[in-house]
C-alpha cells in the first residue's frame, strides 16, 4: 500500500468515518475506497479532490507531499462553481442548430466593415 492509501485510511479512521460513509460523501463507490486504501492505485484528479473535500484535508496531504492536513473538516463534498457559459451550451440537437446559426450570424456581423 502506498502513501496515499495509508493516509486515506489514517484520516478516515481519525474522522471515524466508514468506507461506506466516505464513499457517499465523495460520490464514489465503497469498492473504490477499499482499493485506494489497500493498493497503490491512485484516483483520478476530480475523485482525489472529492475525497480530500469529504475528509477535510488537502490533496497534498493525501498524496504524502506535506505533513500538514491544512483543510478545515466539513464532512461533505463541495462542488465547484460552474462557469456561466455551461448554462448556455446546447443540450439537444435543436438547440445545437440554433446555437450554430446564432454563432455564425455573430461572426458575420463582426466581419462586416463599418459602412459610414
Amino acid at each position: 500500500m502506498g502513501a496515499f492509501g495509508n493516509r486515506l485510511r489514517e484520516v478516515r479512521l481519525m474522522r471515524e468515518i466508514t468506507q461506506e460513509q466516505l464513499a457517499e460523501k465523495a460520490d464514489i463507490s465503497r469498492v473504490m475506497i477499499g482499493r485506494y486504501e489497500t493498493t497503490d492505485q491512485l484516483p483520478a484528479l476530480d475523485t482525489l479532490v472529492r475525497i480530500a473535500d469529504a475528509l477535510g484535508v488537502s490533496t497534498d496531504y493525501l498524496l504524502g507531499r506535506t505533513a500538514a492536513m491544512d483543510a478545515a473538516f466539513t464532512g461533505q463534498y463541495v462542488a465547484p462553481e460552474r462557469p456561466p457559459c455551461v448554462d448556455r451550451m446546447p443540450k439537444n440537437p435543436a438547440e445545437l442548430a440554433d446555437f450554430i446559426r446564432y454563432t455564425v450570424a455573430q461572426m458575420q456581423k463582426e466581419e462586416q466593415p463599418d459602412s459610414r
